[in-house]
C-alpha cells in the first residue's frame, strides 16, 4: 500500500490539476504539506474532500485517491468521524450504498449524536430508493440540529411525498415544523403552498399564497395565482375579480416589462379566462413549483 499511494496520488493529482485549474494551487500545498507531515490529519482530509468533490464521471483515480486519504486517516486516527463520512460518501459515489450505509450505521452505533451521519444516512437512502427510511433519518437528524437549514425540510418533504405520494398532511407538517424553525423561507413556502392546493384545502393554500405575497413587490403573479385557486374552489366571482386585478396590475407595469415574454403570456392568459364568461368548471391551478 504504500508504493501504492504515491502513484496513486500522482494520476489522480495530475488529473485534477488538467481538468480543474482553480483548485491547481491548492492541490500543490496539501501535497507539499503531506510531504513534509505525512501524518498532517487536516491536509489529508481536505485532500480527500478536494479529490472526490472534483471526481468525474469514469475518472475512478480520483475516488480512489479519497478512499486513500481517508484510510489514512483511520490508520492514524481509528474514530475520526470525518474520516468515517468521507468514506461513506465515497462509498455511495461509486454505487456501493450498502457498504456506505453499513459504514454509517456502524458509527451510529458508537455515537447516535452524530448529526451529519443521520443526513448523509438519509441522502444514501433516498438515492438506494428508500424513501420512507431516509424520512426517519431526517427526522433523527433535524432533531438534533439547533440551526437547521432550510434545504434539510425540504429534502424531507421530497422524500415524504417520495415514499407517501398521497400523504400530503405529512409533508406539509414537516415543512411547517420547518417554517417554525428556520422562518418564513419562500422555498419552504412555495412547496407547502403547493401541497395544500394539490391536497384540496384551498382556504388553507389562500392563507399560505397571502402570505407569500405580502413580501413581494410586484402583484401581478400571486393575483392570477390567486385567481386560479379561487376558482379551484368554485368561488368564480372572486376567481374573475383577483384575474382582473392581475390584469390591471400588468397594464402598470413599464413597456419593456410588458413586452417580456412570460408576462405576454400571462396577459394572454388572463384575458381569455375573463373572456370566458360561461366558465364555471373549476380547473386545477398551476403548481409554482416542480414536485418529484
Amino acid at each position: 500500500m504504500k508504493y501504492l499511494r504515491p502513484a496513486l496520488y500522482w494520476i489522480a493529482w495530475a488529473t485534477l490539476c488538467v481538468a480543474h485549474g482553480p483548485y491547481h494551487e491548492e492541490m500543490v500545498d496539501l501535497t507539499a504539506v503531506l510531504e513534509k507531515h505525512p501524518h498532517d490529519l487536516t491536509a489529508l482530509l481536505r485532500r480527500g474532500e478536494l479529490f472526490r468533490d472534483h471526481a468525474r464521471d469514469g475518472e475512478t483515480n480520483d475516488l480512489a485517491a479519497a478512499r486513500s486519504d481517508f484510510q489514512r486517516v483511520l490508520e492514524l486516527h481509528p474514530r475520526n468521524v470525518s474520516a468515517q463520512l468521507g468514506l461513506a460518501r465515497v462509498d455511495a459515489d461509486t454505487g456501493a450504498f450498502t457498504h456506505a450505509l453499513n459504514r454509517l450505521d456502524e458509527l451510529l452505533s458508537v455515537s447516535n449524536q452524530v448529526v451529519s451521519a443521520h443526513l448523509l444516512r438519509a441522502e444514501i437512502l433516498v438515492q438506494y430508493g428508500q424513501p420512507a427510511k431516509a424520512v426517519a433519518a431526517y427526522s433523527e437528524g433535524l432533531r438534533r440540529l439547533k440551526e437547521p437549514r432550510p434545504e434539510t425540510f425540504l429534502a424531507r418533504a421530497r422524500a415524504q411525498l417520495v415514499a407517501e405520494p398521497t400523504n400530503f398532511s405529512a409533508a406539509l407538517s414537516g415543512l411547517d415544523e420547518g417554517i417554525a424553525r428556520v422562518g418564513q423561507v419562500p422555498g419552504l413556502q412555495l412547496l407547502a403552498l403547493d401541497l395544500a392546493t394539490r391536497a384540496g384545502d384551498f382556504d388553507g393554500a389562500l392563507q399560505r399564497l397571502d402570505q407569500l405575497a405580502a413580501t413581494s413587490e410586484r402583484q401581478e403573479t400571486w393575483l392570477a395565482r390567486r385567481g386560479d385557486l379561487l376558482q379551484a374552489a368554485g368561488r368564480f366571482q372572486a376567481a374573475r375579480a383577483a384575474w382582473a386585478q392581475a390584469l390591471g396590475e400588468l397594464g402598470r407595469l413599464p413597456e419593456r416589462l410588458r413586452a417580456n415574454l412570460a408576462h405576454r403570456e400571462l396577459h394572454e392568459s388572463l384575458t381569455a379566462k375573463l373572456a370566458d364568461k360561461f366558465a364555471v368548471q373549476p380547473s386545477p391551478p398551476q403548481s409554482p413549483i416542480p414536485i418529484p
